[in-house]
């Protein structure tokens, strides 16, 4: 049975995305069932190395200013969520029994090397052609490129050329969005564009994971990421105040949890000239209805609160992904990174206009999932697999 090895961003990110997680998870599955000998790869790149929840105050350096404080005190949280999604990959996939990073990578454990879905392809957050990523190891004989992304990165020309050289270590080629297709030079009509890894299973697969929430009544599910906004916030509170629902909340570094603490540190902070005025909470940014937080939900638990929630607001890709996935009704907001490549999802599924600017309030438009979304998903969840399939076929000789 060949060895397989996926290469992604998954077991070493501080945010402790579920989407990096499950993504790693989805691909892995796939393999398998394919029938290969799959593992995901535990590689620490060098440019993340800082990039661990068990050292926070490493951590927090990096962090935006104003979510510095937020993610001291949520840290307890967030390694929790951190080590269960450790544990998740552990105990639901196959990971490597040996860490890599950038300067110890020689291994002969893999006959095909499977670059997996994330932004592995931004080298603006990796600084730089990160070399697993790019397959540039000499131990990456074969090497398979499966839904990876550019992110926002648009190459120069220069890197452009350092690209397409890459590009030769890999025997197929897909991607996850058409984003910056002009880095491929005559080869970017031959690209496929290919479903993200978590795609290729149904709704099925993931209520078997999922931990059913203990939550009495109908909810409206808040997942932020990144930058957010008190616009986001009153709009769903006020579509859950509209429709009788509770609002439970998993965002990053959110500070709805004590909402007047958090007005009184900020308040105070200012006052001694710790932080800017734009760092202290808006007037908008208050919370109308008590938000439950479960900031250190697991894996398992965000895909049971996804199924389970009336509707789901979110500024996250994957957050998306799984609402579509468990036919949720859903809106997302935009965001400085990562509106592009929601707003592609929903566009080859035919479903339009759910990513709302700050300040919009939510709807209730309907989704014709049954009718409209489900088959074309399951087409190309056929034509995506079955790239994969001949793509690893064919690298391996098979």
């Amino acid at each position: 049975m060949k060895r397989v090895g996926i290469l992604s961003i998954n077991l070493q990110v501080y945010t402790v995305n579920y989407g990096s997680t499950l993504q790693s998870y989805a691909l892995w599955r796939k393999l398998t069932d394919l029938g290969y000998d799959a593992e995901i790869v535990d590689y620490s790149a060098d440019v993340r190395a800082w990039m661990n929840p068990k050292r926070p105050f490493l951590v927090n350096k990096k962090i935006y200013r104003g979510d510095r404080l937020r993610f001291l005190l949520n840290w307890r949280g967030g390694v929790r969520k951190w080590k269960e999604m450790q544990d998740f990959l552990r105990n639901e996939a196959r990971v490597s029994p040996v860490q890599l990073s950038s300067h110890a990578f020689e291994t002969d454990r893999y006959d095909l090397y499977v670059v997996g879905s994330d932004t592995v392809w931004d080298i603006r957050q990796l600084h730089g052609f990160e070399p697993a990523f790019f397959g540039t190891f000499p131990c990456m004989r074969k090497v398979v490129a499966y839904a990876p992304s550019f992110g926002q990165a648009v190459y120069s020309d220069e890197e452009a050329r350092t690209f397409r050289k890459h590009l030769e270590r890999f025997s197929a080629v897909s991607i996850r969005e058409p984003v910056n297709m002009d880095a491929f030079g005559d080869r970017r009509d031959d690209i496929p564009v290919v479903l993200d890894p978590t795609m290729l299973h149904d709704a099925a697969h993931y209520a078997k994971l999922a931990i059913q929430p203990r939550i009495k009544g109908k909810y409206v599910l808040l997942y932020a990421v990144y930058q957010t906004h008190g616009s986001i916030t009153q709009a769903v509170d006020d579509y859950a105040a509209r429709h009788g629902c509770s609002v439970v909340e998993i965002s990053f570094y959110r500070n709805h949890a004590h909402p007047r603490f958090w007005n009184a540190v900020g308040r105070i902070l200012y006052a001694l000239r710790l932080v800017r005025r734009t760092d202290v909470r808006r007037k908008d940014d208050r919370v109308k209805l008590p938000h439950r937080m479960m900031y250190g939900a697991g894996t398992r638990e965000f895909l049971g609160l996804v199924q389970n929630a009336e509707m789901v607001v979110t500024n996250s890709f994957h957050g998306s992904v799984f609402a579509i996935l468990f036919g949720k009704k859903f809106f997302n907001f935009t965001r400085q990174r990562g509106s592009e490549k929601i707003r592609q999802i929903c566009s080859i599924l035919g479903i339009e206009g759910r990513t709302l600017a700050y300040g919009e309030p939510i709807r209730d438009d309907p989704i014709d999932y049954e009718n409209a979304v489900f088959p074309r998903l399951e087409k190309l969840r056929a034509e995506s697999a079955a790239f994969l399939e001949s793509a690893a076929r064919n690298a391996l000789g098979e």
